[in-house]
């Protein structure tokens, strides 16, 4: 199946597996959602004191998101939301450690969530898995 919908996209007609283009054709073609990355950075106010901001690096790019464990707990005195998902994405984005990553499903704003990224991503040569770890108090 998704040999034919890479030869569609493409219009190459080869065995897709083993061949990186294709492949990334057909995984790209199954994102349903769109992300925003954006990293720690120094930036100087006016008054010349340099702090760190948030820093757009990525606005609306494709992925794909899958939840992953949830280790949410409620005591008498809070309800802590700790939960852990994936993100995959175009190998060309250079996503690190850190960053701060706004997830919309389904390209829903009201669907969105905002996750940090955990560890170092794993490149391949089709798409990036990138860990994303949420953790607040309701």
């Amino acid at each position: 199946m998704l040999e034919r919908i890479a030869m569609a996209a493409t219009g190459l007609h080869f065995r897709m597996f083993g061949h990186a283009a294709a492949e990334r054709t057909a995984l790209e073609l199954t994102y349903e959602d769109i992300c925003s990355v954006s990293r720690m950075a120094a930036a100087e106010d006016v008054d010349g004191i340099v702090r760190t901001t948030w820093t757009d690096v990525y606005q609306n790019i494709a992925c794909a998101f899958s939840a992953g464990s949830d280790r949410s707990n409620q005591t008498t005195a809070e309800h802590r939301i700790e939960h852990e998902a994936k993100l995959y994405v175009a190998p060309t984005a250079s996503i690190q450690a850190g960053d701060r990553v706004m997830v919309q499903r389904f390209g829903q704003a009201q669907l969105s969530s905002i996750y940090e990224v955990v560890g170092v991503p794993k490149r391949y040569a089709t798409h990036n898995e990138v860990r994303l770890k949420a953790e607040e108090l309701a």
